[in-house]
């Protein structure tokens, strides 16, 4: 075995890279799930469409933030492996759990007696609150769970376990598809329920991926060993309060970005079925193109947790720049992608013409952030590795609600843009952001550089 010395250049991106390939395939597995529902729901009605693409925008930002919390187990799991304190590390994720179940039963309670209220005071049409409220109940049975299941999910990732989580994805999307299907249309004596039943089928499976999630904790001859229990013990304060510090962060970072999104889809509500339609066209099909960039940044969180867990902060700081580098490689593939393919893309999704001739045009505007997007989430996902996650709270606060969406509102409703001006907002607020945490990654990556080098002398 080569020392550490002489391995190539590239020896840790290709440990990245593997890395990444099954955080990718649960990624696109989980994406699918949502592509499906788009599509069964698009395929029922333009209505039933732009009612589940509404209250996508309104549970999802929820579940990401609370999720993103949660994500707080994962550098410090990798971290306490690399360092190789495995004994502190299911005392670790027991004390997440405090932190998981009750924020699980917030959002839930959320989504199911307050989704009216939000579309209300959002100013969303009937004919698109009515499905959105109904599919909205309908996830609420299932994310109080998934999100109490969160710490199992990133502790396995955190060790360094993807495949298990990345079966449980893949099955629960093949199983996704005839659920969908019978809850949507119906089948036999089962009357469909159009896009609400695209909810009930969220819900079943969110249950099913936790209880997969717990039995890979118990089964895994890499985790078994940790000794996991749900009896949990009495809560560690200073503990919750560290883990808190660390996830909120991540959990608003996420939100940030997140929320514009469904923020502009929330208020495009107010310009009809055929908007909403169109632009929910745009965010899935470039958001499925967003997987890999998302798995890349998760996959960095990881192997540079474990490095610096090791001491190795000068391989950490070559690899974070490698991820960020590889990531603007593909989003550069992405934009042509986009540009090409556009109709195409709007034809997989919608009959309707007029939707498919407004979401083609919408997806050359994607194209216009798909490099900044990329390289804000690389960057993201390096400092997270580091720990270090108040900046980039502060800074997507920044891009994305104090640039991109007044900007957006700005140029769609006061100049008369409409949807395009929101899109706008969009390009501004990201390249902001990627900026923003380009000089981050660099000021803390030195830092540490710096620090260790001080040490050895």
């Amino acid at each position: 075995m080569p020392s550490s010395k002489t391995k190539k250049p590239t020896h840790e991106l290709s440990i990245l890279l593997k890395l990444t390939l099954p955080i990718l395939i649960t990624q696109l597995a989980q994406q699918g799930m949502a592509l499906v529902d788009t599509i069964m729901a698009g395929r029922f009605s333009a209505q039933d469409l732009a009612g589940i693409a509404t209250g996508a925008g309104i549970w999802v930002p929820l579940w990401l933030l609370v999720m993103g919390i949660c994500m707080a187990t994962t550098p410090s799991v990798a971290q306490l492996n690399g360092a190789n304190k495995r004994g502190e590390i299911a005392p670790l994720v027991q004390q997440m759990l405090w932190i998981s179940i009750p924020l699980g039963i917030l959002s839930g309670l959320i989504l199911y007696f307050l989704n009216q209220p939000i579309m209300n005071l959002l100013g969303v049409s009937p004919e698109i609150a009515a499905p959105a409220g109904q599919y909205m109940q309908a996830v609420a049975f299932g994310v109080p769970i998934t999100i109490a299941a969160q710490p199992l999910r990133f502790l396995s990732e955190g060790m360094g376990v993807i495949r298990p989580i990345m079966q449980a994805s893949l099955l629960a999307f093949l199983i996704n598809i005839p659920l969908d299907y019978l809850f949507v249309f119906g089948f036999a004596d089962i009357e469909g329920m159009g896009g609400p039943g695209c909810g009930w089928a969220t819900s079943i499976l969110m249950t099913f991926s936790a209880a997969l999630w717990l039995r890979n904790i118990y089964r895994h001859h890499n985790l078994a060993p940790l000794n996991f229990s749900l009896k949990l013990p009495a809560p560690d304060w200073p503990q919750i309060k560290h883990q808190f510090q660390v996830g909120f962060p991540i959990g608003s970072s996420i939100f940030f970005e997140i929320s514009i999104f469904s923020l502009v889809t929330l208020l495009l509500g107010r310009l009809g079925a055929i908007t909403v339609a169109a632009n929910q066209i745009a965010f899935s099909a470039t958001g499925t193109l967003f997987m890999i960039p998302l798995s890349l940044s998760m996959a960095l969180t990881i192997r540079i947790g474990h490095l610096l867990g090791q001491g190795k902060q000068q391989v950490a700081y070559k690899l974070g720049w490698q991820g960020i580098m590889t990531t603007a490689c593909w989003m550069m593939a992405s934009i042509l992608l986009i540009v090409v393919f556009s109709e195409n893309i709007a034809q997989f999704y919608s009959e309707d013409i007029q939707v498919i001739a407004l979401a083609s045009s919408l997806l050359l505007y994607a194209a216009m952030f798909q490099l900044s997007d990329g390289i804000q989430v690389a960057s993201a996902g390096v400092l997270r590795g580091y720990k270090d996650t108040a900046f980039t709270m502060k800074a997507t606060m920044l891009a994305y609600w104090v640039i991109g969406l007044p900007l957006g509102y700005w140029l769609a409703f006061k100049q008369g843009y409409l949807a395009v001006g929101f899109w706008y907002g969009l390009i501004a607020g990201l390249t902001v952001a990627a900026c923003l945490l380009l000089y981050r990654v660099k000021k803390v990556s030195s830092q540490y550089l710096l620090k260790a080098e001080n040490q050895s002398v």
